[in-house]
């Protein structure tokens, strides 16, 4: 698997959480290249992608070695000898080391510091990691979005060579629970876009808009959930799910012309969502 690329793998130093988001020209990045898991590291297989290094990498990363003691283990145990593999690791102190072989397509290379990395090749030159690097340790951002709009700032100032089509983000914890599902805050993929990173970045929102929704679906005070809710589809504004549940809300509040007037909105989406709310309350009956 060819997946020419460039990644950035990284870390908040605030929050501990860890992460790896890239993209490339050839479909499906998220598939093949990040891997991360809390309480261990992240790290990138690209330019020929070798999977073995993926869960191999996480191991050695779960053992406590650090960045540099990964890759140089992987790369004795499964040499780079035609020189066209390309490996960025992270550890879960933010550690970073990077492998870019000899025989990977040019431009290639990698800009390795405390806690960012990152790496890449068939790029139109070297200003593309110099911009996304750049871009990283100048921002304030949340994590997740400071790493989408870092590779944005490295496709402006030339990115792959090709252009690009997929792109993904994935975020973990710094401690992992032992259950991992609760363990990953982002894992967002854009398998094939005209503009992955734009979508990547209209998914992150989204992404945010649904923690609002887990938040007002944890309270019973419904004007405290309102709030929660209203957040939310500032974020995604044309969410009618989340348009939905205020309307109840409103309803229940005795507010029906803001009610009404959202029902509507979403009617013209969707009419069934009338059914919906005939279903909910008969079962409230």
């Amino acid at each position: 698997m060819k997946l020419s690329t460039f990644s950035i793998v990284a870390r908040d130093t605030q929050t501990g959480l860890i992460g790896i988001a890239g993209g490339t020209n050839w479909f499906n990045y998220g598939r093949w290249v990040p891997h991360v898991e809390a309480g261990a590291g992240a790290l990138a297989t690209q330019a020929e992608t070798n999977m073995w290094y993926a869960p191999n990498g996480l191991e050695d990363l779960k053992k406590d070695l650090t960045a540099e003691e990964t890759v140089n283990d992987m790369l004795t145990r499964d040499v780079d000898k035609d020189g066209v593999y390309q490996l960025l690791v992270i550890d879960n102190n933010g550690n970073t080391f990077c492998h870019t072989g000899e025989n990977c397509h040019l431009y290639a290379g990698h800009i390795c510091e405390q806690d960012v990395a990152v790496a890449g090749n068939t790029l139109v030159g070297e200003e593309t990691l110099i911009a996304v690097i750049g871009y990283f340790k100048n921002s304030n951002e949340p994590l997740a979005l400071r790493m989408i709009k870092s590779l944005q700032a490295g496709q402006k100032a030339g990115g792959d060579i090709r252009g690009m089509k997929s792109a993904a983000l994935k975020i973990a914890k710094g401690t992992g629970s032992g259950k991992y599902w609760n363990d990953i805050s982002y894992d967002l993929r854009v398998d094939e876009s005209t503009d992955p990173l734009k979508e990547l970045e209209r998914l992150y929102y989204v992404a945010e808009a649904y923690r609002c929704v887990n938040d007002a679906e944890c309270t019973n005070n419904p004007v405290e959930a309102l709030e929660f809710y209203k957040k939310g589809l500032e974020l995604d504004p044309d969410n009618t799910e989340i348009k939905f549940w205020i309307a109840r809300i409103y309803d229940s509040l005795g507010n029906e012309q803001e009610s009404t007037r959202l029902r509507e909105e979403i009617r013209q989406v969707n009419e069934n969502w009338d059914e919906y709310w005939e279903r909910l309350n008969k079962t409230k009956e």
